[in-house]
């Protein structure tokens, strides 16, 4: 944003947080939850058109997978997997009217080798990974990096 580039950020909860970044950097904040697709959509007719899409948006579950309940378990798929799944696919029109962008997701060391208390979260990752490396194949010959 301090080039001049129009940069937007989704935020979920702590509005105060997100206030201040936008404040600071002079981004645009909408608050949406990722996992929500028509909530996604919303946000992204709001942006307009995307070069750059980046997905970091998590939650995370520690303890025994024994103990999680199944709600939280669909929590974690549903924001850490579902909402790249939602931002891309409302980014797309954009990538395809130019044929280029890019999207870059955000993932975790436990995606590949798994962590102790946090199987959940680990099995989130892994699935970021695979869908980053799916996406690229799908888009590359699009001229739309992932």
């Amino acid at each position: 944003a301090a080039r001049g580039d129009r940069v937007t950020f989704l935020y979920e909860k702590n509005h105060a947080a997100a206030n201040a970044v936008a404040e600071k950097t002079g981004a645009a904040a909408i608050c949406c939850d990722v996992a929500d697709g028509e909530a996604v959509n919303r946000a992204f007719a709001q942006i307009g058109d995307v070069d750059i899409l980046v997905c970091n948006a998590g939650t995370m579950y520690f303890g025994l997978l024994s103990q999680m309940a199944e709600d939280e378990w669909n929590r974690l798929f549903a924001v850490n997997v579902g909402g790249i799944y939602h931002c891309v696919n409302a980014a797309m029109p954009s990538f395809l009217k130019t044929h280029r962008g890019s999207i870059v997701t955000v993932a975790s060391m436990w995606g590949q080798v798994g962590a102790s208390c946090e199987a959940a979260y680990s099995a989130t990752k892994g699935a970021v990974i695979a869908l980053t490396k799916a996406l690229a194949k799908e888009l590359g010959p699009s001229g739309i990096r992932v």
